[in-house]
């Protein structure tokens, strides 16, 4: 079975992908975005919960791993390579960016909040998709 998923290389590859995303993301969170979200939600009512990046970490491990797997089930039809490897992580960071932003919509979230988060989901999702499918297509 040439075509066959190797969910090993799925695995490792996702664990790549999400730990990319993680050290581009996790800075942007402490530093940067955090602080301003803390401030958003407390003038607001509401006590943050810290266990935030507890929830975080492993989704964009999971993430990670989708991402990977998206690519190897494009691998039949569009090949190897850098091509692919953005197609499937943009699908599914497009799909993240389109559910996040509901809580624009919704008011919960500030879009200067919600364009900083995303700025390094973007940085982050690319460089770790890259990688992280690199891996899945090497021998």
């Amino acid at each position: 079975m040439e075509n066959a998923i190797r969910s090993k290389k799925v695995i490792i590859g996702g664990i790549i992908t999400g730990m990319l995303l993680n050290m581009v993301d996790a800075p942007n969170g402490i530093f940067i975005a955090g602080p301003r979200i803390t401030e958003f939600l407390l003038a607001h009512g509401i006590t943050p919960n810290p266990l935030v990046p507890a929830y975080f970490f492993p989704f964009h491990l999971l993430y990670g791993m989708m991402i990977v797997w998206t690519y190897a089930s494009f691998l039949p039809k569009y090949g190897k390579g850098w091509k692919n490897a953005l197609l499937a992580t943009f699908l599914l960071l497009l799909t993240t960016r389109f559910m996040a932003f509901g809580f624009v919509v919704m008011g919960l979230l500030p879009l200067n909040l919600f364009l900083i988060l995303s700025a390094t989901m973007v940085i982050g999702s690319t460089l770790g998709g890259l990688v992280g499918c690199w891996y899945y297509s090497r021998a």
